[in-house]
């Protein structure tokens, strides 16, 4: 295929991409898509002019030839800085965001007017600003259409989103393989993730009406009841968890490619600089995302405490049943995780247990459940003790070294671990209080268990049948199921 057909039909496309924005602006007046029109306008002459040097109309050498590199580089650089600015118009108010854009363009006409002007060397100098300029650039654009994608669900987003990432994934690739001569594959890379820009482009034009292509949050300005908002914007991000636990896997699986991609160059010897600096971005950013990652599970683990606050009925009855632990089963099976470890074994629940810790002693427990981990489970257990007098220190110590003595053998982080009170109707109210002593040892002191290298900690919970048929928790358990 001759090679000017690539550069010409990106020509093409950048000029229907440009048609059709400018043609949704006239109708939404939104300055996000007149910045992006002007982006692929400006595009389109770019690409335009790279059909009339591939053709040999424009001049190919000397300083006419450097001069007009130089307006062709520019107004590629235009539409990177009028995208990320439309973006920034879009997704932000703070005015520091809007000034990035001018500052990266001036940074990118600094580098080209110095290697086009100062050097004469027009292929280092485009080779430049793709590497540091345009693939980083294509990356954040991907990352914030997928994000829209994720929320709304609209093709077009999905489509914007991979074009973006194919570009900015596909051409180091190039690079690595081909070093400068990657031109020639350029030009048909760039023909073909503009065609997918097209499409999605079109199709919100068809879809749409009069809404900007990334609708921004509206901001909570005025609220009936401080609380219940709080409450509803916790709500709001605990449903975007799978979604966002998915960005952060895909990250990290990018990453470690990048890494990977290193290590090659370096043992195979075929670029050794593009190897180490791939390795140092690469793993920089790995860490620097790992980071990210735990900080986003502690997080969602807070939100998702409130959430479950929100849910939790403010006073828990008391089941019908004989005996304490009975009455204790029947309210546990209300339970998620409790429920899941019934479907996964029927007879998970034994009563009148003896097991065998790891130094070798035999414990008692009232209720012990266990369901055995697997494939993409964690396992649960549960282990109680029933108690007809207030607990003493030397009962949770008991039962605290207890537990950790059987979860040190069996390998089970505890989901729950319950020193369960249940008094006779004869004994008086002041004879019935928990000591500050265990109360705050109880709220201070979580158990700490170690499994292979990992460490979990679990509290102990005291649950008191009341005169009221009504269990009071101490402390209020909030059971994660991100962590179990």
């Amino acid at each position: 295929m001759e090679e000017w057909l690539f550069p010409l039909i990106s020509a093409i496309v950048s000029l229907s991409i440009a048609g059709t924005l400018l043609c949704r602006w006239m109708s939404t007046k939104d300055k996000s898509i007149l910045w992006w029109g002007i982006g692929f306008l400006s595009y389109f002459v770019a690409h335009l002019m790279e059909t009339l040097f591939v053709l040999e109309i424009l001049p190919t050498e000397g300083s006419e030839y450097i001069f007009l590199y130089f307006i062709r580089q520019s107004l590629v650089a235009i539409l990177l800085v009028a995208v990320l600015y439309g973006l920034a118009i879009l997704l932000t108010e703070k005015k520091i965001w809007k000034f990035v854009p001018i500052i990266l363009l001036f940074a990118q006409e600094v580098m080209i007017i110095y290697y086009d002007f100062g050097l004469w060397d027009t292929i280092t100098s485009r080779t430049l600003q793709i590497l540091i300029f345009v693939i980083p650039l294509s990356t954040v654009f991907a990352a914030l259409f997928l994000r829209y994608w994720i929320n709304c669900k609209k093709r077009h987003a999905l489509l914007l989103s991979l074009a973006w990432f194919a570009y900015a994934a596909v051409v180091p690739l190039y690079f690595i393989t081909k070093g400068t001569d990657i031109f020639p594959y350029w030009f048909g890379i760039r023909a073909v993730t503009n065609i997918i820009l097209l499409v999605g482009f079109i199709d919100y034009a068809i879809a749409s009406e009069k809404k900007p292509i990334i609708e921004p949050s509206k901001p909570m300005t005025t609220v009936e009841t401080p609380i219940t908002a709080m409450l509803d914007l916790s709500e709001e991000i605990h449903e975007k968890v799978p979604s966002m636990k998915m960005m952060m896997n895909l990250i990290m699986i990018f990453l470690s490619a990048v890494i990977l991609i290193g290590i090659i160059e370096i043992a195979l010897d075929f670029n050794i600089g593009i190897g180490i600096l791939l390795l140092i971005i690469g793993g920089m950013a790995f860490i620097v995302s790992y980071k990210t990652r735990v900080y986003f599970k502690r997080f969602i683990a807070r939100q998702s405490a409130i959430k479950r606050i929100r849910d939790a009925e403010p006073i828990t009855p008391i089941p019908k049943g004989k005996i304490p632990q009975e009455r204790f089963i029947k309210h546990m099976k209300e339970n998620s995780l409790f429920k899941q470890a019934m479907v996964r074994n029927p007879k998970v629940i034994k009563n009148n247990v003896k097991l065998t810790g790891r130094s070798g002693s035999t414990h008692k427990f009232d209720i012990y459940v266990e369901s055995k981990p697997s494939l993409g489970y964690h396992g649960y257990s549960l282990f109680l003790r029933c108690f007809d007098k207030p607990l003493k220190m030397e009962d949770v110590k008991d039962l605290a070294v207890a537990v950790k003595d059987v979860v040190e053998k069996t390998k089970i982080v505890p989901t729950g671990i319950v020193a369960l009170q249940s008094f006779s109707p004869d004994l008086h109210d002041d004879e019935r209080k928990l000591g500050d002593e265990v109360y705050d040892y109880v709220m201070n002191n979580p158990i700490i268990f170690k499994i292979g290298f990992r460490k979990y900690t679990r509290n102990l919970q005291i649950v008191t049948e009341e005169r009221d048929e009504t269990y009071d928790f101490i402390p209020f358990i909030l059971i994660n199921e991100m962590e179990n």
